[in-house]
């Protein structure tokens, strides 16, 4: 799956940043969270469901998740997930510059 995955995120976002395949055990949980710190502040982050069937919450809203998904979700926003289905979860996860996000956080330092 690797060398598929990275010639998809070549072919449609060009460029992007920390990536890794995540696995959740059956029943697993991630407990609400948010992602903090400064490398986030100009990111997208984006799954890529691979393998199992997860419940994702984010804010208020909540989707079930399987197999072949492709995600997009503001991780600056309590977020967190939940493995429902009868195998390990397996997901790929990489984060992408937003440049709108980014003009943000430039703005914001320089005013």
């Amino acid at each position: 799956h690797h060398s598929e995955i990275i010639s998809f995120l070549k072919r449609h976002f060009k460029k992007f940043d920390r990536c890794g395949f995540l696995s959740l055990p059956v029943g697993g949980k991630v407990g609400t969270h948010i992602d903090t710190g400064n490398y986030y502040l100009t990111r997208d982050r984006y799954h890529i469901s691979i393998q199992g069937t997860y419940k994702y919450h984010v804010g208020d809203e909540e989707i079930v998740i399987k197999p072949g998904m492709l995600v997009w979700f503001d991780n600056k926003l309590p977020h967190g997930t939940e493995n429902l289905g009868d195998e390990t979860r397996i997901t790929f996860v990489f984060d992408v510059k937003n440049p709108e996000l980014v003009a943000l956080q430039q703005e914001k330092m320089y005013n």
